[in-house]
């Protein structure tokens, strides 16, 4: 800890944060794990992920050292939030031997995290519906197309026009 006189202070989780792009539909995500000071002792076993509505997620690697650390998550399949949650159990420590939080499990845990909203079902057409009505004797005719989710980029090139029973 930081020496003030007499006094020292406990290391502590600062935050957990997003490393990559939210939403997101990757396979995994990463977050970034930050302690007010340098500690050691970090690994696997003190973290813990809180899903909702993703099945089959987990925490597949831990990297880093001193004061910042890097947590790799496998995000599962479906759609729904992932954040990963500290569970302090007493095997972090700074240099100078204070435990996370001070001495007691789970007092120095961490869940206040970044979390990542995870989309896994790819947008896909709901209905094309015909504006207009028919028969016509209209130049050009409308439609709605609609999405099973918001979506960006859609142009003239991405739709095809078939007729029938047309003459030029």
């Amino acid at each position: 800890g930081r020496d003030f006189g007499n006094f020292n202070l406990l290391p502590a989780v600062q935050s957990i944060t997003r490393a990559g792009a939210n939403p997101t539909n990757a396979s995994s995500v990463a977050f970034t794990v930050t302690f007010t000071e340098p500690v050691t002792g970090v690994d696997l076993t003190d973290f813990v992920l809180t899903a909702g509505g993703v099945s089959g997620a987990a925490i597949t690697d831990l990297a880093g050292s001193g004061s910042v650390y890097a947590v790799t998550v496998g995000t599962g399949s479906g759609d729904g939030t992932l954040r990963l949650d500290l569970n302090d159990d007493d095997s972090i420590l700074d240099a100078e031997g204070q435990l996370l939080g001070g001495t007691g499990v789970d007092n120095g845990d961490y869940t206040a995290s970044e979390v990542y909203t995870v989309d896994h079902t790819p947008p896909s057409v709901v209905s094309i519906v015909r504006v207009n009505p028919t028969p016509t004797a209209l130049a050009t005719v409308s439609y709605t197309v609609t999405f099973s989710e918001s979506v960006t980029g859609v142009d003239a090139a991405d739709f095809l026009l078939t007729t029938t029973g047309l003459s030029g």
